[in-house]
């Protein structure tokens, strides 16, 4: 008789429940690194901005080609805070728009996530806020969201999703 070595079945673990727990029913989660300024002598600067909905429309055209009617999905968008940021808060401003206040005389990071609900899908956005004594503004040399000191990730990106 030939010798044959053992033969073992291949064992496959399947954790799909994962992602829809990870995900919480949202379709997908993405990150964004957002610039932040904390200057100590005047109110936080425009930088402190955040704009979820138009955020999520724009990495939803970019990256995943799907088209967003803007007159209905945007108007109907609605937006709501899942988690607040750690070491500051997050300031309603307008319709669904927000200003991050780091809390007085921080620097570093913080975080808050988002739930956008845009054109039938639900998208977590996950901010990750880079606190700064001040924001240097972007150039040909220099882009303060392509350091990967301040943005390790860039600037925006997939967590994950839902298939």
């Amino acid at each position: 008789m030939p010798t044959i070595p053992p033969q073992y079945t291949p064992v496959v673990i399947a954790t799909s429940a994962q992602v829809e727990k990870e995900n919480g029913g949202a379709d997908r989660i993405i990150g964004i690194c957002h610039l932040a300024e904390n200057p100590a002598d005047r109110p936080p600067s425009i930088v402190n901005f955040i704009e979820p909905i138009s955020q999520v429309w724009a990495y939803l055209q970019k990256y995943e080609g799907r088209t967003i009617d803007i007159k209905v999905d945007l108007e109907t968008a609605k937006v709501s805070v899942l988690q607040a940021p750690e070491h500051g808060t997050l300031k309603g401003e307008g319709n669904k728009d927000y200003r991050y206040v780091p809390l007085s005389d921080y620097t570093g990071t913080d975080r808050a996530t988002l739930l956008v609900e845009i054109g039938g899908l639900k998208v977590k956005v996950v901010y990750f806020f880079r606190v700064l004594n001040h924001v240097v503004p972007g150039s040909e040399e220099y882009d303060p969201y392509e350091d990967k000191e301040n943005c390790p990730n860039g600037y925006q990106w997939r967590m994950s999703s839902r298939s």
